[in-house]
């Protein structure tokens, strides 16, 4: 039982990994962007 649920909860956590990378990635570039321009 124990190794049937950590593979699911495995899974979601890689994936939330992933979105949240994209969305530092996306923030990353705002920052940069309104630190270049000066917003």
């Amino acid at each position: 039982m124990t190794t049937f649920w950590q593979k699911p909860k495995a899974l979601v956590i890689l994936k939330h990994i992933q979105t949240n990378r994209a969305l530092c990635t996306v923030y990353q570039a705002l920052v940069f962007l309104i630190l270049k321009y000066g917003y």
